[in-house]
């Protein structure tokens, strides 16, 4: 698993030239191969973790406002070379939720708990995508979530990272909507092994 810190991704929130103490915004690796390699740094903190630099990641709200650290663009990236395709980790699983987007979310001030949605499910059943459902979110305890992560996928066709993973989730019974396929190339966020309450 790879995650990377980013401030220069164009359209993204945390996008900008330069922090608010003018440094020059970069992208940096965060976990590379399950590692813990980098950290979120300014000015003030760089030297505390013996970093040569600052990261650029100090923030203000407005001009009046005393600026500090804060989070920068975080992605997990795609898989490396040999890693599965988004519809071979499809195929390997059993029985599952594929979450298109990422809809509504909530998490605590610490980032320890966390519930999160999408904006379209997709139930899969011994490899095949078999009908649309709804009122799906996933909960997660960050220090868990993570470590249960089984794989990523591979870049996807045009050069866009779509990753996805295989892990435990909870959710209500599904209701199906409708029975057709997503559109090619849609699938674009988890699929997910899940436990259904109330079952």
């Amino acid at each position: 698993m790879n995650i990377t810190g980013d401030r220069t991704m164009p359209g993204a929130l945390a996008t900008i030239g330069y922090d608010d103490d003018g440094v020059k915004t970069t992208e940096f690796p965060i976990i590379r191969d399950g590692i813990l390699v980098g950290l979120q740094t300014n000015r003030e903190t760089a030297p505390l973790i013996n970093d040569k630099t600052s990261k650029g990641c100090t923030s203000a709200s407005s001009w009046r406002d005393y600026p500090f650290l804060r989070m920068p663009n975080v992605r997990l990236e795609a898989g490396p070379k040999g890693s599965p395709t988004h519809d071979q980790i499809i195929a390997d699983t059993k029985d599952g939720v594929l979450i298109d987007g990422r809809g509504s979310y909530s998490i605590d001030q610490q980032r320890y708990n966390g519930q999160f949605g999408g904006n379209c499910f997709w139930e899969i059943k011994n490899g095949k995508i078999t009908r649309m459902v709804t009122d799906v979110t996933y909960n997660a305890i960050t220090t868990d979530f993570w470590p249960t992560s089984t794989r990523s996928a591979t870049r996807a066709p045009g050069g866009c990272s779509a990753p996805a993973a295989t892990r435990r989730v909870s959710r209500r019974r599904p209701t199906a909507s409708r029975t057709d396929r997503p559109r090619s190339g849609s699938r674009r966020s988890w699929s997910a092994r899940r436990t259904l309450k109330g079952t």
